[in-house]
């Protein structure tokens, strides 16, 4: 009798939440709460009303009520709404963006108790709180009422949950009827909960920018940025990623740097310093992955993002291999070290040589092949004969537009395309960091970012660091060496890479009597030929220097 009264409420708050969407009162409120009465701030009372205009011809005074005791949520109700829509609908989205492209199965869209479970983990193991930021364009807020919109009525909904807690005349034992209670739930088919499985709406211009991020705490409100539209959006991040790629000293790059920030950022500036968030790990939509985050400016604080903040990219959660590596794993690496100086078609990187040494011998230790032996036979071989935490590739990637198989990875004695790389055993056993430390990407293509941002999936590595353009090779040399030194001592390959840019952007690298002058007295001899190939003294704080380094999958 107890069981059956419990689920005739479960029964009445779907009903509920039903009114609620299709309510016209609700949807012409100024500030949709007409209709939508919760008491839970009155603390002489323990009870909240629900109180909802029902959704057929009657008067508005026909309303349905649920009174809802505040203490005690059953679990399993609530754990449905958590872990519904929004988190799961963007999964889903970003999921099929790239399966389709790469020609990965299907998975499964974690839920938002699946990630606050795992950032509370890795809160933990690191020392550093995490935030995982969704941004996305959604229909114009002028054509479609937010306040109506699924995801509205799911944060309403999780909202309201938060609040209640024991239904009337609830009774603890029900708990076991869990699955019962999930069936009766899910037959109601609140309309938050299909939303993930709707059409995905076709791409506008009038499109607005949506962020979201999740926390080990829960979900930060949906921010839907008017006029901030993907045409506008487009077009200032194609003029950013041109203005930094291209290396101009006048800071013309700023306007859109902050306005970026503005834009992705502020919009959750206040829930990241009240839970003191240190690493911000972007799953960005089509158009924005090839955006050099770390760049963006705090026009407030006249600082970059990274002056705050470790970045980095995720195509999604559900597609990317989140195992934290225990330091010692680390410090104990084996690097497999590769990369030619001279290629037919590509212009010289004639600071390999001492790259690979730096980082296989100096720093860590490891097998280097160089020139005529850096070959796809000398990669498989290695990978089958000894294991390797990290291979690093100091080698032109070129990411083109259109398939796949247009985006090539040069080797000495041939180049691979995007699907034949991908088969060279990186996953067997699953290799921690791949490095390719001399790649470019064309701005704009949705093919050639994808092939990017889902390098580590394709290879099976658990994360990938590219750069995004070619930079200056003595750049590219500081940068690397500061990146496997800080491994050694930092938390996070997120916050080893912001090491690296910070020193950069702090004027700690510097070319000097022969010897490249790096962060924490680091110092490595350069041969003449490379002197004189560097040339004077450069600029190194620009950061077409440094922004263009990005961490793609796992930051930890």
């Amino acid at each position: 009798m107890l069981k059956n009264k419990f689920l005739i409420v479960i029964l009445g708050f779907s009903a509920l939440l039903i009114s609620l969407f299709f309510s016209p009162s609700f949807a012409q409120t100024s500030k949709g709460t007409e209709g939508f009465s919760i008491g839970a701030g009155n603390t002489t009372s323990s009870n909240t009303t629900f109180s909802v205009p029902s959704s057929d011809s009657q008067s508005q005074s026909d309303t349905l009520s649920i009174s809802i005791e505040v203490g005690k949520t059953p679990q399993s109700l609530l754990s449905i709404i958590q872990s519904s829509p929004p988190i799961v609908s963007s999964e889903t989205n970003f999921n099929t963006t790239f399966e389709n492209h790469l020609a990965l199965p299907p998975s499964p869209a974690v839920t938002l108790e699946q990630t606050k479970s795992l950032l509370q983990k890795i809160n933990g193991l690191t020392g550093v709180n995490q935030g995982i930021i969704y941004i996305s364009f959604v229909p114009s807020s002028s054509k479609v009422s937010q306040r109506s919109s699924p995801q509205s009525i799911y944060q309403v909904a999780s909202k309201a949950m938060q609040q209640v807690t024991t239904i009337q005349e609830y009774d603890s034992s029900i708990n076991t009827q869990e699955n019962d209670i999930k069936n009766v739930y899910k037959k109601t088919n609140p309309f938050f909960l299909s939303v993930g499985e709707s059409r995905t709406p076709e791409p506008k211009l009038t499109d607005e920018l949506q962020v979201l991020m999740v926390t080990s705490q829960g979900v930060v409100p949906l921010q839907t940025i008017q006029g901030a539209t993907r045409s506008n959006i487009f077009k200032t991040v194609r003029q950013f990623e041109q203005k930094l790629s291209l290396k101009n000293d006048e800071k013309d790059y700023l306007p859109q740097a902050k306005q970026l920030y503005q834009w992705m950022i502020t919009p959750i500036e206040q829930q990241l310093k009240e839970q003191n968030i240190k690493n911000l790990t972007f799953i960005l939509d089509d158009g924005l992955r090839t955006l050099p985050i770390a760049a963006l400016y705090n026009e407030k604080t006249n600082k970059y993002v990274i002056e705050d903040y470790s970045v980095g990219l995720m195509p999604s959660l559900s597609l990317t291999d989140l195992t934290p590596r225990p330091r010692r794993d680390i410090l104990n690496t084996k690097v497999l070290a590769m990369g030619s100086e001279t290629f037919t078609d590509q212009k010289p990187l004639p600071a390999v040589p001492v790259e690979l040494s730096e980082i296989s011998q100096k720093i860590l230790t490891g097998s280097i092949f160089l020139n005529q032996d850096f070959t796809v036979d000398n990669l498989k071989n290695s990978l089958m004969t000894q294991e390797y935490n990290i291979v690093h590739l100091a080698t032109h990637g070129e990411f083109r537009p259109g398939d796949r198989s247009n985006s090539y990875i040069y080797f000495d004695d041939q180049k691979l395309n995007l699907e034949q790389f991908s088969k060279l055993g990186l996953d067997n056993p699953k290799i921690d960091l791949l490095v390719l430390s001399a790649c470019r990407t064309a701005f704009g293509d949705k093919d050639a970012e994808l092939g990017f941002a889902g390098l580590a999936i394709k290879t099976g590595a658990r994360t990938a660091l590219g750069s995004l353009w070619y930079v200056s090779d003595e750049a590219t040399l500081a940068l690397m060496t500061m990146f496997y030194q800080n491994l050694k001592t930092t938390p996070m390959k997120s916050e080893s890479l912001r090491q690296a840019q910070l020193a950069f952007l702090k004027s700690k690298v510097a070319i000097q009597n022969n010897q490249l002058i790096l962060d924490n007295d680091l110092k490595i001899e350069l041969p003449p030929e490379l002197v004189n190939f560097f040339g004077t003294s450069k600029n190194l704080r620009n950061p077409y220097y440094w922004s263009a380094f990005t961490l793609i999958g796992n930051p930890w």
